[in-house]
């Protein structure tokens, strides 16, 4: 990969703008995130049963989690991590 280089003496504009790009990705990230929030807020399970399907790919039926499967993702830790 190559990397570009910039003369800051000369490229102020150019450097203007890619920090102005950045900003305004960051703006539209910022509001997408807080309009999630805003519907898991109001919605609650049934929001966050969309988002999971259409972030992860998954339909969540439930959200309890068994004793059964509590203990066998407990049995999957490597002993060492549990200390």
């Amino acid at each position: 990969m190559r990397l570009k280089t910039f003369d800051a003496a000369k490229d102020q504009a150019l450097i203007g703008e890619i920090l102005d790009r950045n900003q305004l990705e960051f703006t539209e990230i910022n509001q997408s995130v807080a309009h999630i929030l805003s519907n898991v807020r109001c919605a609650k399970d049934q929001a966050v049963r969309k988002y999971t399907q259409e972030f992860d790919g998954v339909l969540l039926e439930d959200f309890l989690v068994s004793s059964d499967e509590i203990d066998e993702a407990l049995n999957k830790i490597d002993p060492e991590l549990k200390d």
